[in-house]
């Protein structure tokens, strides 16, 4: 939970929120700190005799509201540009869907433009839940166009718009005008967004952190790689590396080695004990792994789990996968597990986890140069107590 001393507007109404007031307070959704949180894109509209053009989006130090990083959402168009909707998408994942309460939605806004001012506007939709689809209202900073180079911070009233539990999603999508002039960087229009929040909320209590047991800056921890069944074929093996990392220097590179013919139906695993003095994991509420796919090629269907061992017991986590869009590779991706599968793990006494993914029946192989790479990086458990939020669960679909 971030609390601020700052003046709100919402609906032309001025909110006042004090540091410590019992009045309201605001709840971030998306700091930008933890990766990319979007999860879909797409552009809608009538394109222009150039077509739709292309959107991306990235987490960038280039401009920033608070801490480090920024979500740079860019469109490039064509000419001309046509009547078009840029859409993104946010899945508010564990701990984010509940908006029960809150006033308003709000985000701050950069845009590195140039060029000739437009008219354009911008709106939040909210799936609360998918398939209602509500939109929040457009907004844009009025007759003079874009506020170029400055922070600027919108708040959208949530007044009459029910349920606020649970909220899937947010859409962001800025219209560009039927007939607009664009306002161009080398044909892109580049828009920051920091610090998406709900305003309006009553304090409460501190939100949750996560214990890092295993953050891969040491000795490699993994032991026992293995494929099941093992007539599949190919090997499994473990390294500390430092080619990517979401943290520190270095993450675990768990690589396959896929064999002359890969065979349909094959799990690859890896175990990692718990360290040493890190077995209780009472008042958790599940296992967090963030993880990079260095791939190439065809996309296939996979799913990756954890299986936590109470001794000689092994127990399910459920499987997850990014969907029918395969593997997101090149990036890394947060996803959180709960305990909700694993009935009868005593949190107590964890005395190591395996980690599997499956290529699932029928799979097409994603690799690079003969390997499918997978790193890990700062496993570990959320929903404890303490001052710093988990951020949202970042499952691409």
């Amino acid at each position: 939970m971030k609390r601020s001393s700052s003046k709100l507007s919402i609906a032309g109404v001025a909110i006042v929120c004090f540091l410590g007031s019992t009045a309201c307070a605001d709840m971030t959704l998306f700091d930008m700190e933890w990766g990319d949180p979007v999860t879909w894109q797409w552009i809608a509209g009538t394109p222009g005799v150039g077509g739709p053009g292309t959107q991306s989006h990235e987490v960038s130090s280039a401009q920033k509201h608070s801490g480090d990083f920024s979500l740079k959402w860019r469109y490039t168009f064509p000419t001309p540009v046509g009547d078009i909707w840029p859409v993104i998408e946010m899945t508010c994942g564990t701990g984010l869907n509940d908006w029960t309460g809150a006033t308003g939605l709000g985000t701050w806004m950069y845009f590195d433009l140039t060029g000739a001012k437009t008219d354009w506007t911008i709106e939040p939709v909210i799936t609360n839940p998918y398939p209602t689809i509500t939109g929040l209202g457009n907004w844009n900073s009025g007759a003079d166009g874009v506020p170029n180079n400055t922070w600027t911070q919108h708040v959208w009233s949530l007044s009459g718009v029910s349920p606020l539990a649970p909220v899937d999603h947010i859409r962001w999508q800025y219209h560009t005008g039927d007939g607009w002039q664009p306002i161009s960087k080398s044909n892109n229009v580049d828009i920051y967004l920091d610090d998406i929040f709900l305003a309006g909320l009553p304090p409460g209590p501190p939100t949750t952190t996560t214990l890092v047991l295993w953050d891969m800056e040491g000795p490699d921890p993994a032991t026992n790689p293995r494929v099941a069944p093992p007539a599949s074929g190919g090997t499994v093996s473990t390294a500390i590396s430092t080619a990517h990392a979401i943290t520190g220097n270095s993450s675990l590179l768990w690589r396959y080695q896929l064999p002359e013919n890969p065979v349909n139906d094959t799990w690859i695993l890896i175990t990692l004990p718990t360290p040493t003095g890190k077995t209780d994991w009472t008042g958790s509420l599940g296992l967090s792994a963030w993880m990079y796919f260095d791939l190439t090629g065809a996309k296939t269907y996979w799913t990756i789990q954890p299986h936590p061992w109470n001794g000689a017991t092994r127990y399910d986590m459920g499987n997850w996968n990014a969907g029918g869009g395969g593997v997101p590779a090149g990036q890394w991706i947060r996803h959180l597990w709960d305990y909700s599968q694993a009935a009868g793990l005593d949190l107590a006494n964890v005395t190591a986890t395996d980690w599997d993914y499956h290529l699932g029946d029928g799979w097409i192989p994603l690799i690079k140069a003969g390997n499918i790479d997978l790193y890990l990086d700062d496993i570990g458990l959320y929903g404890l107590g303490g001052p710093a939020g988990i951020g949202p669960e970042w499952a691409l679909y």
